[in-house]
């Protein structure tokens, strides 16, 4: 296979297209040197995926198996038991927990470089199902051997800690943009929250191939699969991004981040609006937002 076509293979891998990744030059960077995909994974292969990476530092002798997971396939399943955390090679899953009653809700999105498991911690249980979006491999860490693995080496230490904080402020980047941001303002954070992922790893933050659908775009972000839609083609028509199926186009990056806080629902209320209040100064009952339907 020629150099060319192997850069667009992992500009495919991590979430671009190939013609968006020819014309954006969204191609890993060779530094980069992230590890071959195999029957196994080194401790060191495990590092550079977090982003941990010590230079010149000898590392413990440990390897972990790969496993492939295909599309559709769950890697773990909601109340296992836990036995492994996962780091992500290539593709991408969708974390899915199931209510009682058996709604839905998609809580997260894990990537290359992403550490899945960690929530099992607590209960011994995976609280969530973890499905592949695509074809996807995952290296294995057994959960029974992380504490002696961290005391051999503190830089696997420092990338779980580091794990654990970056999974914290994506849940609260999200729990803002629920809370604060109407359609378009939680789909633009969305994206650009893509953008940072792939960005990390050497591609272009600006050509964005999406795995998941619309559907579970909608789950993560609270809102209908038709507002989805709906904000997509508003940003399209402002010439904010461009818009193929799956593939996601940024045209003007520097509008997209303004339009996020620009479509805030956390604007004071109007003069009409708070003359409207009872003379008590009893409050009014608090409408819905239709367009964060």
């Amino acid at each position: 296979m020629k150099a060319g076509e192997l850069e667009r293979c992992a500009a495919r891998e991590i979430g671009i297209g190939a013609a968006d990744a020819d014309r954006f030059g969204g191609t890993a960077d060779a530094r980069l040197r992230l590890p071959e995909i195999g029957a196994q994974s080194t401790l060191a292969d495990v590092l550079k995926l977090l982003g941990h990476a010590p230079v010149d530092v000898r590392l413990p002798e440990r390897r972990f198996a790969n496993r492939r997971v295909h599309r559709g396939h769950a890697l773990v399943h909601a109340n296992q038991p836990l036995e492994n955390l996962y780091v992500v090679l290539s593709g991408s899953f969708k974390s899915t927990l199931t209510e009682a009653e058996g709604s839905q809700q998609i809580v997260a999105f894990p990537m290359r470089g992403d550490l899945i498991g960690l929530d099992a911690i607590q209960g011994a249980r995976y609280p969530a199902t973890i499905t592949a979006l695509e074809e996807a491999n995952v290296a294995a860490i057994p959960y029974a051997e992380l504490t002696s693995l961290a005391r051999l080496c503190p830089y696997l230490e420092r990338a779980l800690m580091t794990a654990v904080s970056a999974e914290l402020v994506r849940n609260y980047q999200v729990m803002r943009a629920i809370g604060v941001l109407g359609a378009e303002g939680r789909v633009v954070r969305f994206l650009h929250e893509l953008g940072a992922r792939a960005a990390r790893f050497g591609f272009s933050a600006r050509a964005l191939r999406l795995p998941m659908t619309r559907a579970d775009i909608a789950s993560y972000l609270g809102m209908s699969i038709e507002t989805v839609s709906r904000a997509f083609s508003s940003l399209a028509a402002q010439g904010l991004i461009e818009v193929r199926r799956r593939s996601i186009r940024v045209l003007d990056p520097e509008r997209l981040g303004r339009a996020e806080d620009a479509r805030s629902r956390t604007a004071p209320p109007s003069r009409a609006v708070a003359l409207s209040l009872p003379a008590s100064g009893a409050r009014r009952p608090r409408q819905p937002f239709d367009r964060a339907a």
